[in-house]
């Protein structure tokens, strides 16, 4: 249900609770090529002003719930 709700917002991104963590749900840093590191948005900053589904929130670490 979930997963179709994020197809039909036009802003949207969907996440599985048991993945995700308060660190990713905000921004994610990755190592470049060159040993650089980057930033990237998270997903409740890629969904602003728009819909971000967490499936299996209740699979999520308590610490990350609150």
């Amino acid at each position: 249900m979930l997963l179709a709700a994020s197809h039909i917002a036009e802003r949207s991104v969907y996440v599985g609770g048991n993945t995700a963590s308060t660190t990713g749900l905000t921004v994610s840093l990755t190592k470049e090529a060159g040993g650089e590191v980057g930033i990237e948005a998270g997903a409740l900053v890629l969904a602003d002003q728009g819909v971000c589904c967490i499936d299996e929130f209740d699979k999520m670490a308590k610490s990350n719930q609150d």
